[in-house]
């Protein structure tokens, strides 16, 4: 079971890596080992159809008539939100959010060491708790587009939300690239930061120190150093970021 898991992700990389993929332009009749319905008469939501002469699958409803499934009071130009109504919870929020910014920064780079020990954990686990599901938005949006599939059309927007918060984690992350926050979350850039290195660089100090945890970190050392931790910090927060911005 110890390598289970190595094998499993190897045999997964070369299937999908071996098996042809969807993308490939041919003049060939394509094998369908399982028919997937792309060629019956139908219209998809959101998509072309040549069944019409402007190209457009979706269509109005017919004059005079009402769509089943549709309530008779839905404005013509659909349901939205007007900003007028939400001012004051937008200026109560607002409040709140600059409240609990500084009491938060108070409690994470205050004078008490018991503050921040305490509070960065729980920083942690909220930061990530919603980057999962900012992540999981992204994930999703990217799947239904990838796939050209109509299911998702119904909670394609819901998925859109929810990956659209996924550049603004970066602000939540920033109190992480502190050190007075890092000691008492990541043990392991403590040691780095506060072994005797004897002239030689971090790597070298950690495989010749007598203590055999150093020699554990030695080992992962290729993984777990501060420049690749900040540069794995960027890639997620800000490269990835850019890329969902467009």
């Amino acid at each position: 079971m110890k390598y289970f898991f190595l094998a499993y992700a190897i045999v997964a990389a070369l299937v999908i890596g071996l098996l042809p993929m969807r993308g490939e332009k041919t003049a060939k009749t394509p094998i369908r080992l399982f028919p997937d319905m792309d060629d019956q008469d139908k219209l998809k939501a959101q998509k072309p159809s040549s069944f019409f002469a402007d190209g457009v699958g979706s269509r109005e409803p017919v004059d005079g008539t009402q769509p089943v499934g549709f309530l008779a009071d839905v404005a013509p130009e659909g349901e939205r939100l007007k900003s007028a109504k939400v001012d004051k919870i937008k200026m109560i929020s607002g409040g709140l959010c600059a409240l609990l910014t500084l009491v938060s920064a108070v409690l994470l780079f205050g004078p008490k060491a018991t503050w921040t020990a305490n509070y960065a954990y729980s920083w942690l686990f909220a930061l990530f708790f919603f980057f999962t599901l900012a992540v999981g938005g992204c994930f999703w949006t990217l799947l239904h587009n990838v796939s050209n599939s109509g299911w998702g059309t119904s909670v394609r927007r819901v998925f859109e939300n929810l990956g659209s918060v996924y550049p603004y984690l970066f602000i939540f992350a920033i109190p992480l690239l502190f050190p007075k926050v890092q000691q008492y979350l990541y043990e392991w850039m403590n040691l780095h930061r506060g072994i005797d290195t004897h002239g030689e660089s971090v790597k070298a100090a950690l495989h010749h120190s007598s203590d055999p945890h150093d020699h554990l970190l030695y080992v992962k050392y290729w993984y777990l150093n501060i420049p690749f931790w900040y540069g794995r910090f960027i890639f997620y927060f800000v490269g990835l970021s850019a890329v969902i911005l467009g």
